[in-house]
């Protein structure tokens, strides 16, 4: 009897420190699990980070976008006015004359005076700094805008 209790007793050290080494390969993969998903969440966070900066550089594309298509159709309104002061009145009226839908409506104010007051109000300097500016490129420390 005491050899079998002996016996028995091997058998629980045996059984015990078998259990123990699975315990304690548990733990290492659990380290190990949350070792990874701490990297996968610095990832994640990452990604996010850059897609919020890629948002905000789209939206101010956009903006930028927007105004110099405006600023595109103002400056051709400016074009058009210098082309139309540098023809002769002849030249003006054959012009009327070939292309009949160009002609301004007698109830709408010919277009002559609505590009010379878009070229009174037109300030290039100031739309180009502004431009600049909103895209920072603008007043940095190495001079702004000037003329050549």
């Amino acid at each position: 009897m005491v050899s079998q209790s002996g016996d028995t007793l091997k058998e629980i050290v045996t059984s015990v420190k078998r259990a123990t080494d699975i315990v304690t390969e548990i733990a290492a993969a659990s380290k190990e699990q949350a070792t990874g998903i701490e990297q996968v969440n610095v990832a994640v966070s990452r990604m996010d980070h850059v897609t919020q900066s890629n948002a905000s550089q789209t939206a101010e594309l956009s903006s930028t976008a927007v105004s110099l298509a405006t600023e595109a159709r103002h400056l051709q309104e400016v074009v058009d006015l210098f082309n139309q002061v540098k023809k002769s009145p002849a030249e003006q009226a054959v012009d009327v004359d070939h292309h009949p839908s160009t002609a301004a409506p007698s109830s709408a104010p010919p277009k002559s005076t609505k590009a010379k007051q878009a070229f009174a109000d037109f300030d290039l300097e100031d739309n180009v700094e502004r431009e600049l500016q909103s895209v920072g490129a603008g007043n940095d420390g190495f001079g702004t805008f000037e003329e050549f």
